[in-house]
């Protein structure tokens, strides 16, 4: 399906590596970690882009999936094995990201959540972090790199060598 503005719309999801065999029982497990997986949820196709331009230049093996909405992330998260990070967009047509980060603190939370909002009041920021939905919040103005070295600082770092 696509947009009237002819983008894909629901989930994108990236193309990782074929899964390899499962090692037989008692075999010895490859020490290497799995790669860093991010969920980037905008309704714009231009932010997510710009975001995953920073985070794959960043981390080369990452697996970067795409939402245009927070039902449309919850449905990947709930197909998929668990995100390291989410990083998600506040004001959205189908829901605010605070309300993706509060079903995700619920169904997923292990995973790292960075609200990213153009919205400067202190009433947001604070709800977002006081209420323990945000690990992180990131104002718009700030640029992708900021949110880069935000990640560099919320994952331990056997997750952010390159």
């Amino acid at each position: 399906r696509t947009s009237p503005r002819g983008t894909p719309e629901g989930p994108v999801r990236a193309e990782g590596p074929p899964a390899g065999p499962k090692p037989s029982k008692g075999a010895a497990v490859d020490a290497q970690p799995m790669a860093l997986r991010i969920l980037l949820v905008d309704d714009s196709p231009t932010a997510r882009a710009v975001w995953r331009a920073h985070v794959e230049a960043r981390w080369s093996g990452a697996c970067v999936d795409e939402a245009p909405s927070g039902r449309a992330a919850l449905e990947l998260a709930r197909a998929n094995a668990a995100y390291d990070v989410l990083v998600s967009d506040h004001h959205m047509p189908e829901g605010s990201g605070l309300d993706l980060l509060d079903a995700m603190c619920h169904e997923r939370p292990a995973t790292r959540r960075v609200l990213v909002t153009g919205d400067e009041r202190d009433e947001v920021l604070n709800e977002a972090l006081h209420s323990g939905r945000a690990h992180a919040v990131l104002l718009k103005r700030t640029g992708p790199r900021a949110l880069v070295d935000r990640l560099e600082m919320l994952l331990p770092a056997t997750r952010t060598m390159k």
